[in-house]
């Protein structure tokens, strides 16, 4: 089969969840069918390309790759939490005992379902059948992510739960598409999609629960959400570009001592 065929795949898989999302979720009035029909174009995909469990990425990364895939969600929230305790914006008022049980659920919450949603559509199956059609890995890396970012243009300008003011929904979708490209060299550079599926678990347990969701501010009371949120803000924009800096070199580091070397 020509890589021109095999593309035909990933450009269709592409189109149809940047369709089918925003049209069931209109069609239903439920947000819930967005992430559901990643799983249905998931379940119906996978086995037509029949992509194998090492191109799909199911396989267990090293302990060095989930040191990084769980230190640079950690170390934003920190950077972003100091800044906020500098600037006087910290107004906890619930118990630290209900914050860690709220984020210990969205973790393994997105731990499940992002596995069998965005990171095993995204870097999974699309990811996989990218490779297949032999892009190469900087095309690859670009595609899955754009396409990610895409994809939550919905969520930013049509779900009540988390519609944003338009003057943030730039800043929100530039640092989606940085988080879909740090979580791509994540799967680059470890061959797992388990490892970007772990970041994001975190990722999303320190944003939703201690950040803040849509137009919400939670545990940490924070106001300038435009400014020090890890997704919404400025603040978190630059953290995740220096974040893509550094996965972006470490990863390019790791390539080049695959390079075989004469004599």
């Amino acid at each position: 089969m020509s890589s021109t065929r095999r593309l035909a795949w990933p450009v269709v898989g592409s189109l149809a969840v940047l369709v089918l999302s925003p049209a069931l979720e209109l069609a239903t009035g439920q947000e819930v069918f967005s992430t559901l029909s990643v799983l249905f174009l998931l379940v119906i995909l996978w086995p037509l390309t029949r992509l194998s469990r090492k191109e799909m990425g199911l396989r267990w990364g090293s302990g060095e790759a989930y040191l990084v895939a769980f230190g640079y969600p950690i170390a934003v929230a920190a950077l972003l939490v100091g800044a906020a305790l500098l600037a006087g914006q910290v107004a906890v008022t619930d118990p630290a005992s209900k914050i860690g049980r709220r984020f210990l659920l969205v973790f393994i919450a997105t731990l499940i379902g992002a596995l069998i949603t965005e990171e095993g559509f995204f870097r999974g199956w699309l990811w996989g059948s990218l490779e297949r059609a032999g892009l190469r890995s900087w095309q690859v890396l670009v595609w899955t992510s754009t396409v990610f970012c895409l994809w939550h243009i919905h969520a930013a300008v049509m779900e009540p739960s988390f519609k944003l003011p338009a003057a943030m929904v730039p800043v929100y979708l530039a640092n989606v598409l940085l988080l879909g490209l740090n979580w791509g060299l994540l799967r680059a550079a470890s061959g797992s999609v388990v490892v970007p599926t772990c970041s994001h678990g975190i990722w999303n347990a320190f944003a939703y629960v201690l950040f803040g969701y849509g137009t919400k501010s939670t545990a940490l009371g924070i106001s300038a959400i435009n400014l020090l949120d890890p997704e919404r803000g400025l603040a978190g924009l630059a953290l995740n570009t220096l974040a893509l800096v550094f996965l972006w070199r470490r990863w390019r580091k790791r390539m080049a001592t695959r390079v075989v070397r004469p004599g």
